[in-house]
């Protein structure tokens, strides 16, 4: 939810997100730039994804589930 931003159509089907661009917009942006050194890491100057432990069954089942949750309270 914290990395969502509009986009039209064109750039999120044709282009793939144009994620160059994406990370440049989120990097000025405090909100976004605390997000990417939240999840993300820096290697030879490119954001790489910070890996996560894999999850399954009731694991897995368990943090959808909180997601869910979460994300029903940011609507209240």
């Amino acid at each position: 939810m914290r990395n969502i931003r509009s986009q039209c159509i064109n750039c999120n089907i044709n282009y793939g997100g144009k994620s160059d661009i994406f990370i440049t917009k989120l990097e000025k942006e405090k909100e976004g730039l605390e997000f990417l050194e939240e999840t993300c890491y820096k290697e030879n100057g490119y954001w790489k994804l910070k890996s996560l432990p894999l999850m399954g069954g009731v694991e897995a089942w368990g943090f959808v589930t909180n997601k869910i949750a979460e994300y029903k309270e940011l609507l209240k």
